[in-house]
């Protein structure tokens, strides 16, 4: 019998507006072959290996595992992250009203210490970031 390591995410974001409205957007994504290829680094102790930004791009072609990069990108840093399960991590994240304006939203992505992107989530409705957007979310990785 082989034991197989299959990591899954589940990505939420809230969409707050200035005016007050707001908009909620939770979905499954896709972990990528080179997500798979980090938790093996990270088995063998490569600490760089670790995730520790969330990306957005503007690309709304579908997730695909052999996807490595986002198109447009605006980085920023992980800024909490919590063990909600013994076999789950979640990684909080915001992109504030300075951060991304100008740019149409239409993917995420998690990202290392060296940039090797490790999941992908493509939005079907752009968000259009102006500094009247914040973007508030969690992203979850479980591994069964």
């Amino acid at each position: 019998m082989i034991n197989t390591i299959t990591p899954t995410g589940y990505f939420s974001l809230t969409v707050y507006h200035n005016n007050g409205a707001k908009e909620f957007f939770e979905e499954k994504n896709l972990v990528v072959t080179n997500g798979r290829t980090i938790i093996a680094k990270l088995l063998t102790g490569q600490t760089n290996a670790k995730i520790s930004s969330i990306g957005f791009g503007s690309n709304s072609k579908p997730a695909e595992l052999s996807d490595v990069e986002l198109t447009d990108i605006t980085l920023v840093p992980i800024m909490n992250v919590t063990f909600p399960t013994n076999n789950s991590i979640q990684f909080d994240y915001e992109l504030p009203n300075d951060a991304g304006n100008g740019m149409q939203i239409n993917e995420f992505g998690l990202f290392t210490d060296t940039n090797e992107l490790f999941a992908r989530k493509v939005r079907t409705t752009p968000i259009m970031k102006t500094s009247a957007v914040r973007l508030v979310g969690s992203w979850t990785i479980t591994i069964n």
